[in-house]
């Protein structure tokens, strides 16, 4: 099968969204995947390029401009946590190696073959803690991504 995914295409649909959320708004990105992006997969498999474009550049120039540009969160919940073929691990890497100098990272948890209700629970619950971590006591509206009035 097509183990890797287009994680960067789905981070760059999350770019135009955010791009409409005023600027205080906390704005959270839940990646769910069961193999590493394009570019990143150790197969023969691993889409590095496509249509002349180096697809592990290309995922972390979108992952600058949306968790450090914009300073979204991302939260990453890795169905394949545990290793093996499709392990998510060197994505995640590289990924920090951007985010962890602007004091951030990805929050990763694993869900390899949890239940549909543990799954939901699980994101539940990571959602949850990293809105409580980011909100104010004074101020709880984190905002919604709408356009801003000009």
């Amino acid at each position: 099968g097509d183990a890797p995914e287009d994680v960067a295409g789905g981070l760059e649909e999350a770019h135009k969204l955010f791009s409409l959320c005023r600027e205080e708004s906390m704005k959270v990105c839940l990646l769910v995947a069961d193999a590493p992006g394009h570019g990143f997969h150790g197969g023969h498999d691993a889409h590095r390029s496509h249509k002349g474009v180096d697809q592990r550049e290309r995922m972390i120039h979108i992952v600058e401009k949306l968790f450090v540009e914009i300073g979204a969160e991302l939260l990453f919940c890795d169905c394949h946590f545990n290793g093996g073929r499709n392990d998510n691990t060197g994505m995640v890497e590289e990924i920090n190696k951007v985010l962890r100098p602007h004091g951030t990272s990805v929050d990763r948890f694993g869900i390899p073959g949890a239940s549909e209700k543990i799954f939901l629970q699980k994101i539940v619950g990571q959602v949850s803690y990293l809105v409580q971590q980011g909100s104010h006591p004074v101020d709880t509206d984190i905002g919604t991504c709408e356009p801003s009035s000009p």
